[in-house]
This record gives structure tokens, C-alpha cells and sequence, in this order.
């Protein structure tokens, strides 16, 4: 019986941050590396740093998507993962790839 996928990302969402606050005891996070404040807070001229690390991860992520072997699995297998399969992708293995880290991210959902 195959489960409503809305209905797993949220169930799933819901355990992981329980986990999460399980963890942490309920208590927010500080003393963190000074890294993270830089990232946070810091400025290249008019530009936050966070722009430019966001930037620089997603034309890092699109030109693996584009260039990878791996990548034009993944490409295939969400455009049609029928048409991907008749092609010789795994389209099981590429797609629980792709979801398995993203429903282990306590704040993916949230």
C-alpha cells in the first residue's frame, strides 16, 4: 500500500524534529564558531556573504545537474521516470537518492 507522499514528508518532518529537540534539550544553540557569524553577518562590499555562499552552491549544484553523469540520472528521472527506466537508469536507486537527504534534514519542511 503505497503511502501519500505529503503525508510521509510530514510525519517524517515531525520525528526528525523531535529528534532534533530531543537532542539539543530544548535549548537554542550558541558559542557557535565565529564562521558562522561571518557567513551571517558579514558584507563583500554591498553583497552579504550568505548571497555569495548561496550563490556559489547553486551554480556548483546546476553545473553538476547539467555536466554529471549522475546528474542527467537525476534530470531523467524527475522529467519521466517511465522514459528514464526504458533508458537503462535506475530510476528507483536515483530517486531515493535525491529524497533520502532531504527527509533527514530536521528543517526541510518546516
Amino acid at each position: 500500500m503505497p503511502l501519500n507522499g505529503f503525508i510521509f514528508t510530514l510525519a517524517m518532518t515531525i520525528i526528525l524534529y523531535g529528534f532534533q529537540d530531543g537532542i539539543v534539550n530544548g535549548q537554542s544553540l550558541y558559542d557557535l564558531p565565529s564562521a558562522f557569524s561571518y557567513v551571517g553577518a558579514a558584507y563583500w562590499g554591498q553583497v552579504p556573504v550568505s548571497v555569495v555562499v548561496t550563490a556559489a552552491i547553486f551554480i556548483g549544484v546546476g553545473l553538476f545537474l547539467r555536466y554529471h553523469r549522475i546528474g542527467r540520472e537525476i534530470y531523467a528521472v524527475g522529467g519521466n521516470r517511465e522514459a528514464a527506466r526504458a533508458a537503462g537508469i535506475a530510476s528507483t536507486a536515483s530517486a531515493s537518492a535525491c529524497t533520502s537527504p532531504a527527509a533527514c534534514s530536521p528543517r526541510s519542511a518546516a
